[in-house]
């Protein structure tokens, strides 16, 4: 059974260029790990209004083992 991990973020005004930077950077070569996600889908309001600050991040293991082996690369990874 899949595992979906929903992070939601807050962008203050002006930094959504930064912020996509740095999810640029997080998806590259240098954070491969034995266990990745199964799929990522970022989602963001284009419509003006309150919440145009905020980006949803869906991101899908093949399961809970899979999450659990990315979240422990990721914690034990300093960058």
């Amino acid at each position: 059974m899949s595992v979906l991990a929903r992070f939601i973020y807050e962008v203050k005004p002006g930094r959504m260029n930064d912020f996509m930077a740095k999810l640029a950077v997080a998806g590259s070569a240098k954070f491969i790990s034995p266990v990745m996600p199964k799929s990522f889908k970022l989602f963001r309001s284009t419509v003006p209004g309150p919440d145009t600050d905020k980006v949803i991040l869906h991101i899908e293991y093949e399961d809970m083992a899979a999450y659990g082996a990315r979240t422990a690369y990721e914690n034990a990874n300093a960058e």
